[in-house]
């Protein structure tokens, strides 16, 4: 939000917003990154993984008691 108010009060052209939205995503995306690889217990999956990571959510929710919250 802040790079579009920068824009919207003329201070930051449209293409130096974007610029700086792309840049400050990846600045937060390593910051996760680096977040989680310090928390056990993190499993990592490939976005296209998918056949192998629904069997593990439904069973970690069916085990962990977050389906009677959610059903």
């Amino acid at each position: 939000y802040r790079q579009l108010v920068r824009h919207l009060e003329g201070e930051w052209s449209l293409e130096q917003a974007i610029d700086e939205t792309v840049r400050a995503t990846r600045r937060f995306a390593k910051r996760q990154e680096t977040w989680f690889r310090r928390e056990p217990g993190v499993g990592w999956f490939a976005a296209d993984d998918i056949n192998r990571l629904i069997p593990i959510v439904i069973d970690y929710v069916q085990h962990r008691g977050l389906g009677r919250a959610y059903g």
